[in-house]
């Protein structure tokens, strides 16, 4: 990934986590379960014809239902005016296929400053046991396209019992 040369919106930090919670007292976040890898058990069937099935549907595509969020906070370089930028998120597996995008719009009203997002994933597919990526890319005003931010790597293991 390249060095990103953000002009009017800088990335401060994303966190991959299951939850998170915002005290609306104080407006402080508490990220819960932080990520870096989890293991996928797959109990294999018995029956060599639901076992050959099986290995030919599974070498498709692997449904996590498990709710992941990715939070990250940004920054605006210049106060006193409204400004707006887009986001993209892409997951990648580890043979370099791109598995789904989501975006987002950020807006920063003339007071602010700093601003959270959350993005709520309620499940992820994933095809073979490795290292994936969730590729944060952002788009800012003025721009036509989206560049590289920052890159939060998630590893998968697949055990087959």
């Amino acid at each position: 990934m390249k060095e990103n040369k953000q002009k009017y919106i800088k990335h401060i930090w994303s966190v991959l986590c299951q939850s998170s919670v915002t005290d609306v007292a104080s407006n402080s976040m508490s990220l819960f379960n932080t990520i870096e890898q989890f293991t996928i058990d797959i109990v294999l069937p018995k029956d060599p014809i639901e076992l050959k099935k099986f290995e030919e549907d599974s070498k498709k595509m692997l449904s996590v239902q498990t709710q992941f969020e990715i939070v990250t906070l940004w920054q605006r370089a210049v106060l006193g005016k409204g400004m707006d930028g887009d986001v993209e998120m892409e997951l990648i597996d580890p043979k370099d296929v791109s598995l789904m995008k989501m975006t987002y719009s950020l807006h920063f009203s003339e007071d602010k400053k700093r601003m959270r997002h959350r993005m709520v994933i309620a499940g992820i597919n994933v095809t073979v046991g490795g290292e994936y990526t969730f590729r944060i890319r952002l788009r800012e005003p003025e721009q036509t396209a989206f560049a590289d931010v920052v890159d939060i790597p998630l590893d998968v293991i697949i055990n087959k019992k």
